[in-house]
């Protein structure tokens, strides 16, 4: 947020459940101090302490059976970047299949239009796939930019 003459972060911090709130704090000492030297201009950092969900049991699927996923994950990289994604794994866990995509983008690519292609292809692969729950669309700098 920008307030007055600088600005402020607000963000949700998950640490393990069984932790105190000093253990806690701690954690959350570091990570802020570690955005404040990364983002010095930042005169507050808000942090709302969360315990973490249960850890999910997962299970790597083999490649026949994800095979229309990674089609359908491809041909919607191949769109909205123009090249085929740098990776594409995927998880069966206890919410069901998880797909875990990983994109290059000319790092010189504002961040608005990064996160825009990110959730473009994620749209189009819940629409042609809407059996997986969940796409993670994670966006990388490419290394010839």
């Amino acid at each position: 947020m920008h307030v007055g003459d600088g600005y402020e972060l607000t963000l949700h911090a998950k640490v393990p459940g069984g932790q105190t709130v000093a253990e806690a704090s701690a954690v959350v000492a570091r990570i802020t101090d570690s955005i404040r030297a990364a983002v010095p201009e930042l005169g507050r950092v808000y942090t709302h302490i969360e315990p973490l969900a249960r850890t999910d049991w997962a299970r790597k699927p083999t490649p026949d059976e994800v095979a229309d996923d990674r089609a359908a994950i491809e041909e919607a990289t191949r769109r909205h970047t123009g090249s085929a994604p740098r990776d594409v794994r995927f998880r069966d866990s206890e919410r069901g299949r998880i797909a875990l995509v990983a994109v290059e983008l000319p790092a010189d690519q504002p961040l608005r239009v990064a996160h825009r292609r990110a959730g473009a292809i994620e749209g189009d692969v819940r629409e042609q796939r809407p059996d997986l729950a969940d796409v993670v669309v994670q966006t990388e700098p490419s290394p010839t930019s």
